[in-house]
């Protein structure tokens, strides 16, 4: 005798999890990439800043530019497909976040900062690393990089 038999697949397992996550902080954004997915039936990435789901991309690279005032971030990222599935989130990665001019170490830019160069430029101070007292990125720290952090600041406040 011979039986009919119906029946249907579920896709419930979930694809790879993305692997080779870099990035970096660069002129206030943060640049991240990984190995893009070589499953058949990916369908987006989602993207986890400070363990939180942050944002979806179908790119193996995203770009945050809406910075949180915060020192150190963490970023992870995980695969879903079509069904639904989702990976299990990479390793987190660490970036640090710091903006040119903020000299006193506070993620915002403002008069302090601007006394701060003044001293260094004067001999009155030292900086542990002139590399976010030199906007200009020329090598010294000087009145142009002053002009240039009072531009910041002023295009900061919107005046």
């Amino acid at each position: 005798s011979y039986e009919t038999v119906t029946g249907a697949s579920i896709d419930n397992l979930a694809p790879d999890t993305p692997s080779s996550l870099e990035g970096d902080f660069e002129n206030g954004e943060v640049s991240l990439s990984w190995s893009p997915s070589a499953e058949n039936d990916f369908s987006i990435y989602n993207i986890y800043r400070q363990t939180e789901l942050y944002a979806s991309t179908q790119e193996s690279t995203f770009i945050d530019s809406e910075l949180p005032n915060i020192p150190l971030l963490g970023y992870s990222v995980s695969s879903i497909d079509i069904n639904g599935n989702e990976s299990v989130q990479s390793d987190i990665l660490s970036v640090l976040i710091y903006i040119d001019g903020d000299l006193n170490e506070d993620y915002e830019l403002n008069i302090l900062d601007v006394v701060i160069m003044m001293e260094y430029i004067l001999g009155n101070v030292e900086l542990d690393d002139i590399q976010y007292a030199d906007i200009n990125s020329d090598g010294a720290v000087d009145i142009l990089d002053v002009v240039m952090l009072v531009s910041l600041i002023i295009n900061q406040n919107g005046m």
